[in-house]
């Protein structure tokens, strides 16, 4: 049978073009236009200020401690306490310039009963926005350390059981999954490892913004951000296709390890890529494997039929290597 003359190097260009359309769209954050509002120019300069530093009115906060402590009034000996998963939200703003800690202050309120003051800088190390892609983020980035030591054993305990089933697993993976998807996916996650790493050695006010102001579209987000949210869009695409090729070359117990070994395998590139020391050395590798990704796009392509009766690629007309009817 015949294969459809659609490569992985037209999907590439495609793809290309249609992240390359996203990026001119999305170049830098804008400010909000206060220019229309009937506010003072002091007030329009202070609300300017507060947005550059990620905290406006009405702004939604989670409390990620175990306690915060507000000022009840304004530099007053009358305590209020917030408690873990406690919901707040900001009601006022004050600025002393005499301050040599933080000269912004926040007001904040849980309800009617529960508000007070608190410098900025302490509100922001103790509480996390509400939205789910910030909550995300904060819980990837508290426990990144312990998150690459769950990888690294799942990583070697899966090696281990395939080494020790290795016979079993053989007579499961006979239909092996001759598929390009799962390395494209590692190549995705470790591209995302490589965006973020460039976003936070050269523009890291921008992936803050990101995390106080997240969204999941790349018309509305910085150059870098933007290559980030793609990719990650690319993954979910991806995985879709992973999954279905695998449901359709593999038992249920070949599934359950391939997706599981995959999705190990994913996390492991990405922390791989995170933790290069130099961001050129990390870029010049993810090259080279792009590099072998098209390498085996072009190789593929010479093989042009499909068995009838497995499915598997095969190079010419004859008896399939993978099942061995002989397909004419």
């Amino acid at each position: 049978m015949e294969m459809k003359s659609f490569s992985f190097i037209s999907v590439f260009w495609f793809g290309l073009l249609f992240v390359l359309a996203f990026l001119l769209e999305g170049c830098r954050y804008c400010p909000p236009d206060y220019n229309d509002c009937s506010i003072s120019k002091d007030e329009r300069d202070s609300l300017l200020y507060l947005w550059e530093h990620h905290i406006t009115f009405n702004s939604n906060f989670e409390v990620t401690v175990d306690s915060v402590i507000l000022q009840e009034r304004f530099l007053s000996k009358d305590f209020a306490v917030l408690h873990r998963e406690d919901r707040i939200v900001v009601a006022d703003f004050m600025i002393l310039p005499h301050d040599s800690i933080d000269s912004i202050w926040v007001k904040v309120a849980h309800d009617q009963l529960t508000m007070g003051w608190i410098r900025r800088t302490d509100l922001l190390s103790q509480v996390v926005p509400i939205d789910p892609v910030s909550k995300i983020i904060h819980a990837f980035s508290a426990n990144s350390n312990r998150l690459a030591a769950v990888t690294g054993w799942v990583f070697l305990l899966l090696l281990v059981v395939g080494w020790i089933g290795r016979h079993r697993l053989k007579r499961i993976f006979d239909n092996k999954v001759d598929s390009l998807y799962p390395l494209l996916l590692c190549l995705l996650s470790s591209s995302m490892a490589m965006a973020y790493t460039g976003v936070q050695t050269y523009v890291p006010k921008d992936w803050t913004h990101f995390y106080y102001n997240p969204s999941l579209n790349p018309l509305l987000l910085p150059m870098g951000i933007s290559l980030f949210v793609c990719l990650f869009w690319g993954m979910v695409v991806v995985s879709v296709a992973v999954i279905e090729e695998v449901f359709r070359k593999l038992p249920f117990l070949g599934v359950c390890y391939y997706v599981l070994f995959l999705i190990v395998l994913c996390l492991a590139c990405y922390q791989l890529f995170v933790s290069f020391p130099s961001f050129y050395f990390g870029l010049f590798c993810l090259v080279l494997l792009w590099g072998y990704f098209f390498f085996c796009c072009v190789r593929r392509r010479s093989k042009i039929y499909r068995c009838g009766y497995c499915g598997n690629i095969i190079s010419q007309k004859g008896k399939c290597p993978h099942c061995g009817v002989v397909n004419e």
